[in-house]
């Protein structure tokens, strides 16, 4: 029985960084509609909706890229290194990095003198999880190809 690995080159590690940084934006746009919501119940036009949506899209890529080289990228090398190539090891790094910046958010809204945070940042902290892990696994999807060792 022959076991198996994964391999990527530096085209498809690129390529992967893109491919996930578009379906950041894309999983990001339903999390931003409702912050925009007044304006699709004052014209609940679907052309209305659908320019929201490429908006939101067009906004979050670019600061997503940005992170996933600045962050992703350098996470991704050294777990690459280490041998933790798997689909839930790129989901694990996907999701706590997107987690983190919003963790943050939770404990400085925590550390203000109300002693309370909003309950939507407590759900967003939930979302972006998810979906850092969704990205993480697009990412490991479009990089990575399975080899076989002899």
């Amino acid at each position: 029985m022959s076991r198996a690995t994964y391999t990527t080159t530096p085209l498809r590690a690129v390529l992967g960084l893109l491919v996930g940084a578009a379906a950041a934006g894309a999983l990001w746009c339903p999390l931003a509609l409702p912050v925009t919501s007044s304006v699709i119940w004052r014209t609940p036009d679907v052309w209305t909706f659908v320019r929201l949506a490429a908006q939101g899209w067009v906004s979050v890529t670019p600061i997503y890229l940005a992170g996933l080289f600045a962050l992703g990228a350098p996470g991704w090398a050294v777990m690459h290194n280490s041998g933790l190539r798997r689909p839930t090891d790129a989901m694990s790094l996907g999701a706590g990095l997107n987690l983190a910046p919003i963790a943050l958010l939770l404990a400085l809204f925590l550390a203000a003198p109300p002693h309370h945070a909003p309950v939507a940042l407590f759900a967003l902290t939930g979302a972006a999880a998810l979906a850092g892990a969704v990205v993480g696994w697009v990412i490991w999807r479009v990089a990575y190809r399975r080899v076989a060792l002899t």
